[in-house]
């Protein structure tokens, strides 16, 4: 399932009380930053659309401060970030999410929960809610957000209107959502309303635990799981194909090879 939020919403505080009660948590900023590791194909394609400055020339490190100056107040640039960037970032997500389900259901030692969350802040904007079974948005309205954001920062006004101006609206995210928790009260109160929300999702949820025999050979586990996650794999990187190929709708060849040059790259790591 998914969780959003914006900015000052309290949506970190939703993904450390959801991991404390035994969900698998997969941090979609953490993704993003692999995807771009020095020496990557992402990185490199980067370069090439904004030039030699948007990598550090002594680390080999993506300058995001710079890059996110660069693209903050500037559409076209930012739809070019994401022409580079949603391919990968897909890819990364579907298998990691494979991943932590199957681990979830196979192992002893997993968590209580065999709900994956993943927390991304551009849920919506990647598209990865049409990936998910749920979406969970975590808002206030706009003078608490714009008020945390002034504390927690030590920014004034108009910088924190600005930053909260160049993300997707709140209202549209709850629109959007299968699930809208209103903030603007206390930590109590979030968590007593994660903690109904959270027992509805658990009886809800099912498991591929349920659909295995218990006492099948370990060996035989093993394998299944294997096989699966190669199939996700292939069906991944076929998705991501047609998206680069179809949905960026886009007439420069090199940009879709490019985005299946940092897929295979991805698979092989």
């Amino acid at each position: 399932m998914g969780l959003t939020g914006g900015i000052a919403t309290g949506k970190s505080t939703c993904t450390e009380w959801l991991r404390k009660h035994g969900a698998s948590v997969i941090d979609f900023d953490k993704i993003a930053r692999e995807v771009v590791k020095p020496g990557s194909p992402v990185l490199k394609r980067i370069k090439e659309e904004f030039g030699d400055w948007a990598v550090n020339a002594e680390t080999g490190e993506l300058e995001r401060k710079k890059l996110g100056d660069h693209i903050f107040g500037n559409p076209e640039r930012r739809k070019a970030l994401d022409r580079i960037m949603q391919a990968p970032l897909r890819i990364n997500f579907v298998l990691e999410a494979f991943e932590r389900f199957f681990c979830c259901c196979l192992r002893k030692d997993a968590p209580r929960s065999r709900v994956v969350v993943v927390d991304a802040p551009l849920l919506f904007e990647h598209g990865l809610d049409g990936l998910c079974w749920q979406t969970l948005t975590v808002g206030t309205d706009e003078r608490t957000q714009l008020e945390r954001l002034m504390r927690r920062d030590q920014c004034d006004e108009s910088a924190a209107r600005a930053r909260i101006t160049s993300q997707m609206p709140i209202r549209v995210k709850r629109e959007r959502a299968t699930k809208y928790i209103d903030n603007n009260g206390s930590i109590d109160d979030l968590h007593k309303k994660l903690s109904a929300w959270w027992k509805q999702v658990n009886a809800e949820s099912w498991s591929l635990q349920a659909l295995l025999i218990p006492s099948l050979p370990a060996v035989f586990v093993s394998s299944l799981f294997l096989t699966i996650l190669m199939a996700a794999g292939s069906i991944a990187f076929i998705l991501a194909y047609f998206w680069a190929k179809w949905t960026l709708k886009s007439e420069d060849s090199r940009e879709a090879e490019s985005l299946l040059e940092a897929a295979n790259a991805l698979f092989k790591n």
